[in-house]
């Protein structure tokens, strides 16, 4: 079945290191269906010279309508 309510949310990026040139770092789908992808890009420009770390995004779904949060 479709993953609905599908939300990613990255917040691996300090808005005082990091300005977003395009795109966002949370966005919401309605439904994704079976066998799909989709794609999100994201471009930043460093403020600032250093080392950062970096972890992954954030996703949330219901597998289906009226279930818990994945």
């Amino acid at each position: 079945s479709a993953a609905l309510d599908v939300e990613l949310s990255d917040d691996s990026f300090p808005p005082e290191d990091f300005g977003i040139v395009s795109g966002m770092l949370s966005v919401k789908w309605d439904r994704i269906a079976p066998a799909s992808n989709v794609s999100h890009t994201v471009v930043l420009r460093p403020l600032k010279a250093g080392y950062f770390n970096f972890t992954s995004a954030t996703i949330t779904y219901l597998a289906q309508e009226g279930a818990q949060v994945v």
